[in-house]
């Protein structure tokens, strides 16, 4: 198991990508916006057949509330990725 920090899509740091999925059972992806056209798909397809890609992100329209409540809505606080590392 490891943490990337991937703060860009472009350049997108794919020798980091596929060693990690060369090393591991797979990758994890969480984005605090829609999951359309963001990192999640990036990463996909820069690892596409060398391990699955699990992606944690906004998959309906987005709506106001307080930062903690929108993060556990969208399963995308702390919760919810140490349920999808474990589930993985």
């Amino acid at each position: 198991m490891r943490v990337i920090d991937l703060y860009s899509v472009q350049p997108l740091d794919t020798e980091t990508l596929r060693r990690a999925a060369a090393e591991t059972r797979g990758i994890i992806t969480v984005e605090d916006h829609s999951v359309r056209g963001g990192l999640g798909e990036a990463v996909a397809a820069a690892v596409s057949g060398r391990t699955r890609v699990q992606i944690l992100g906004v998959r309906e329209l987005p709506r106001s509330g307080k930062p903690a409540e929108l993060l556990r809505a969208h399963g995308i606080d702390a919760d919810a990725i140490v349920r999808a590392v474990r589930e993985f």
